[in-house]
């Protein structure tokens, strides 16, 4: 049974990956405090992406790269993510993103890119 926050993860992944074709499946841990999304090309050769998202926090926790092979799927590396509890009293925060000289904004290229980075 899905949850609400399995629900929101889905449509996440449902709009970033149908806009670069790539499939998705989505697993809940048994703990039911985190879900994997893998994302994958149809083609058997090309490496999986699995995210680890924390429902609770809202945030990625991991993302992992393997390739499929002979002998099953090879561990490529992975990413982790670390975040703040809160901010230092100390810091002024992060800074507002700005806009080029150009005024243009740059298209995201969407979870593509890391497909690329792990072939």
């Amino acid at each position: 049974m899905e949850t609400a926050d399995q629900e929101l993860v889905d449509r996440f992944a449902r709009m970033d990956a149908a806009e670069a074709r790539i499939a998705f499946k989505t697993r809940p841990s048994e703990d039911q405090k985190t879900v994997q999304v893998t994302f994958f090309l149809e083609q058997s050769d090309t490496p999986e992406l699995t995210y680890r998202i924390h429902l609770e926090r809202d945030v990625v926790d991991t993302i992992a790269f393997a390739a499929a092979g002979p002998d099953g799927k090879k561990p490529l590396g992975q990413i982790t993510f670390n975040y703040f509890d809160e901010l230092p009293k100390d810091e002024a925060g992060f800074p507002e993103p700005k806009i080029s000289a150009d005024g243009s904004w740059r298209k995201s290229p969407g979870m593509a890119w890391l497909m690329d980075l792990a072939r």
